[in-house]
């Protein structure tokens, strides 16, 4: 049975994350923060064996990472000032080490 669940993703800019998230997982949304954490938003089944995915934040003005598929997920403004933060996922990945 397909849910929309709740992740939080550290606030760590220009650095990797990794989730680990039921297999197909289909990421809907970033916003809104949590502490000092990044709510991520995806629709999954629980049923599922959990995969691990990988993801970046960039603060704005920030260089994107060279040699490295991306695939852009959100902007998020923090409510906190000092601009906005840009998650993408990294895809196709070698999961022995992003």
């Amino acid at each position: 049975m397909q849910k929309i669940m709740q992740y939080g993703v550290s606030l760590l800019p220009s650095s990797f994350i990794e989730l680990s998230l039921p297999k197909g997982a289909k990421i809907l949304t970033a916003q809104n923060f949590k502490d000092t954490r990044l709510c991520l938003w995806a629709e999954v089944d629980l049923a599922l064996a959990e995969e691990r995915r990988f993801f970046h934040i960039y603060r704005t003005g920030d260089a994107l990472q060279e040699n490295c598929e991306e695939v852009y997920v959100s902007t998020v403004q923090s409510p906190y000032g000092g601009g906005a933060y840009h998650l993408y996922e990294l895809v196709n990945v070698n999961t022995a080490s992003p």
